[in-house]
């Protein structure tokens, strides 16, 4: 499985879109983020059906991003590779969201193949 961040413009056509790397979203939903420590993001661990964030919820789910960068800025565990791939991805995910909040879209995060 897996998703597609994505913030649609007027037409409904995408503005921005951000696929998931599967790797990224095991490590990442299956064994950092947890719904306890990330209420916003945790939610991205079930990809097998589409999830919506509000422009309202935007701000939460960005202090949600920001917290898990901080966090893997300072992790020491992970190898240098997966940990690069990590820290990019989220990097990516921050600008997609700071791009939804800009405009005032939802960003939504399409399930797929």
């Amino acid at each position: 499985m897996g998703f597609d961040a994505v913030v649609f413009d007027d037409d409904f056509q995408f503005s921005r879109e951000l696929h998931f790397d599967n790797a990224v979203h095991e490590l990442l939903f299956r064994k950092l983020v947890t719904e306890e420590t990330y209420p916003y993001l945790g939610k991205l661990k079930n990809d097998k059906e589409d999830i919506i964030f509000m422009p309202d919820d935007l701000p939460d789910l960005m202090q949600d991003i920001v917290k898990l960068e901080t966090y893997l800025a300072g992790e020491k565990l992970m190898s240098p590779e997966v940990k690069a791939k990590c820290t990019g991805f989220v990097e990516k995910l921050k600008d997609t969201c700071s791009f939804a909040i800009e405009k005032n879209k939802s960003l939504d995060f399409i399930a797929g193949e």
